[in-house]
């Protein structure tokens, strides 16, 4: 008989085994009803795997994509990261899923508001919905996870303010991002009991917190990152976020927003700082030396603020410094020599400043440097060899807009990691050094405004990664080298205003990225090569002010992409050919000053016309009526020719037509339209001298301005609008 007690307590360790796994089963089946029942609310997924299988649902979904299970077979964690979901959260049973600790669906289409019946996942330590299309206010309810530790609701559409619960309630969470929202100012007048003591990382920037400054982030004293960049903060920068306050920060954003007064010394005193981050703000003064302080710094970014004054020395003990921009900061002193002890900085921004003086040598020590951009300031000096042969690491050396002269140090070409070199608008002379045909990385060169001049070095059309060549300005001289169609990479071509001479090799017919082409103002000669036909993507063609000559091939026309063309002062002659109106992209026409006796005559495809400028020709015939569908045409310019017309009053139908020009031609008859509606509403000027008009110039035949009488048969009207 004492073998009872022993039968009594095993049924009821088995009883309670067996009601347990019940127990776990009957909920395992549950989650796996639940989870399906909100995939069939979805509009779209990739939730292939979420099927029943073996014909009952008993398996649970453990094995289904995104889901893992605990050791009884209970959902614990939902990973849906970027799984093409799109719907909302309406039909998610968040109170069956009592073990889950992770919710991920970041990076979904999914929209509508975040349930307050989220509050039902007590256990949950992590919740990222960010990068989704969610609405309306975060719920209140979110506060009442208090083991939740990592909340990421960035990057969707939620607005009004951030619950002071979140604030107060949640002392775990760590990881807070909210940016990229329409989130405003958690009211300060709440009770906030705590503020988030655990929180390390704060991410609030691009949403509507300003104008006045979250208060509460005075209190998240193990802050180590804050991002409050893009909220419209106005006023001064607070001097709570000194270090008695935030004893353990590293990262500061307060970019792009109202702050304005000078830099508080407070936050140059963070002894752990290494991003600091003021750009584009309205803080004034000068650049404190307490930024010597920082000696952890490894960002600084200051630019697009209406700073004053030098650059501090006090810069060189910043020996961590990896990124300086200081652009646009309205900078007024010589580049410290102090600046070259900064051995690890990868980046230099100080362009837009009133900075004068040579470069100091102490630059050459920037071993680490791969990008300089020192653009529109006031220095002056040569281009060091010194420089250029320890700056091998660069990729990206913007000089433009100052007053640097001598010649370009052959000792560039062993900067074999280039990728972009601006040297513009300087006072550089002598020749291109053959050199520059090393960097086989090179895709942006611009020269343009300096005082070059020799020939191009054939090497330059070595450069097969080149895709801007920008050298106008110049006093380049010979011919364009055949081997310029090896250059397949090239979008853009810039050499006018040089004395470049020869014709156009055919080899350009080979470049088949080009979409800006400008020769204007050289000295070419020769035909147009028929092969300019295949440039598809050609949206801009100049090669006015030359001396090329022959009829326009009508290859032309084959460019579906031409939008402007311009080909005045040559010798051009023959017929306009028809295929050019035919271009359906074309907005800018220009070619007067050539010798052409005819213009096309049907315009009916050319709806995107803007100007056409045709003065100066030999023009012929009848204005073409097709012009009528031209109904984008602003500039009309016929002057200087040999029309035989009556006045064109079917122009008035052209709706934004401002200038009208059909000086020196042989217009003849009276002027005068019928009355219409249209009358030339937008016309701004009106140039009919030197043609065989008869009589007056009716007041009442255009509505715009008060015509004047010039002579008796040439007349001109010109509104009082300048134009």
């Amino acid at each position: 008989m004492a073998t009872t007690p022993v039968l009594v307590l095993l049924f009821l360790s088995l009883s309670s085994i067996f009601s347990s796994t019940s127990f776990h089963i009957k909920a395992t089946e549950s989650e796996a009803e639940a989870l399906l029942q909100w995939k069939a609310s979805l509009i779209s997924h990739s939730l292939s795997s979420w099927i029943v299988t073996n014909h009952s649902i008993s398996n649970g979904p453990c094995e289904w994509e995104g889901i893992r299970c605990d050791t009884f077979g209970r959902v614990s964690e939902i990973n849906l990261t970027d799984s093409n979901l799109t719907g909302t959260l309406q039909q998610f049973n968040f109170s069956i899923f009592t073990n889950l600790t992770s919710l991920n669906l970041n990076s979904n289409k999914l929209f509508g508001t975040i349930p307050y019946q989220i509050q039902s996942l007590f256990k949950i330590t992590a919740l990222d919905l960010g990068h989704n299309g969610f609405t309306g206010t975060i719920p209140k309810e979110i506060g009442k996870l208090r083991e939740l530790q990592v909340l990421h609701l960035y990057n969707n559409s939620l607005s009004g303010a951030v619950p002071y619960q979140l604030i107060s309630n949640l002392q775990e969470v760590w990881d807070l991002d909210l940016s990229f929202n329409h989130l405003e100012n958690p009211d300060p007048h709440m009770p906030f009991n705590e503020s988030m003591t655990s929180l390390t990382h704060l991410s609030l920037n691009h949403n509507s917190l300003g104008p006045e400054f979250p208060t509460f982030v005075f209190h998240c004293h193990k802050l180590i990152a804050l991002d409050l960049s893009s909220n419209n903060i106005a006023g001064s920068i607070p001097t709570l976020l000194s270090p008695n306050d935030l004893i353990q920060l590293e990262s500061l954003n307060l970019s792009r927003n109202q702050f304005e007064g000078p830099i508080p010394v407070e936050i140059l005193s963070h002894a752990k700082l290494r991003e600091l981050s003021l750009r584009d703000n309205k803080l004034n003064g000068s650049l404190p030396n307490e930024i010597g302080r920082l000696s952890n710094l490894e960002f600084l970014l200051l630019q697009n603020n209406p700073l004053q004054g030098r650059i501090p020395p006090f810069i060189g003990n910043l020996s961590k410094l990896q990124v300086l921009f200081l652009r646009n900061t309205s900078l007024s002193s010589n580049i410290p020599e102090e600046l070259g002890l900064c051995s690890n900085l990868v980046k230099l921004f100080l362009g837009y400043n009133y900075l004068t003086g040579p470069l100091p040598l102490s630059l050459s020590l920037l071993t680490k440097i791969s990008e300089i951009n020192l653009r529109a300031n006031k220095l002056s000096g040569e281009i060091l060899p010194d420089f250029i042969s320890n700056w091998t690491k660069l990729t990206n050396l913007n000089l433009c807009d100052n007053s640097f002269f001598g010649t370009i140090p052959s000792a560039i070409g062993n900067l074999s990691n280039l990728i972009r070199i601006n040297l513009c608008k300087n006072q550089i002379s002598g020749t291109l050094p053959i050199s520059i045909g090393r960097l086989a990385n090179l895709e942006d060169l611009a020269l343009l405004n300096n005082q070059l001049s020799g020939f191009i070095p054939s090497e330059i059309w070595q450069l097969l990664n080149l895709k801007i060549l920008s050298m106008h300005h110049n006093y380049f001289s010979g011919p364009l080298p055949s081997n310029i169609g090896n250059l397949s990479s090239l979008e853009a071509v810039i050499l006018d205003h040089n004395r470049l001479s020869g014709s156009l090799p055919l080899e350009i017919r080979l470049l088949p990225n080009l979409q800006m082409l400008k020769l204007s103002n050289n000295r070419l000669t020769g035909l147009l090569p028929s092969g300019i036909g295949n440039m598809s993507r050609l949206i801009f063609l100049d090669l006015s002010n030359n001396q090329l000559t022959g009829n326009l091939p009508v290859e032309l026309g084959k460019l579906p992409n031409l939008g402007m063309l311009y080909l005045s002062a040559n010798v051009f002659y023959g017929s306009i050919p028809n295929s050019l109106s035919n271009i359906t992209t074309l907005g800018i026409l220009d070619l007067h000053e050539n010798y052409f006796h005819a213009l096309p005559h049907a315009f009916q495809n050319a709806t995107n016309l803007v100007s056409l400028i045709v003065h100066e020709n030999r023009l012929q015939g009848q204005i073409p009526r097709s012009l009528v569908h031209c109904e984008k045409l602003k500039i009309l310019d016929l002057g200087n020719n040999m029309m035989y017309d009556k006045f064109p009053c079917w122009l008035e139908s052209l709706p934004v037509l401002r200038i009208l020009l059909l000086r020196s031609n042989k217009f003849y008859g009276p002027l005068k339209c019928p009355k219409t509606e249209h009358g030339f509403q937008k016309l701004q000027m009106l140039d009919l001298s030197s043609n065989e008009f008869a009589g007056y110039l009716r007041k009442n035949s255009f509505k715009v301005g008060n015509p004047c009488e010039m002579g008796s048969l040439a007349m001109i009207l010109i509104s009082k609008k300048r134009w």
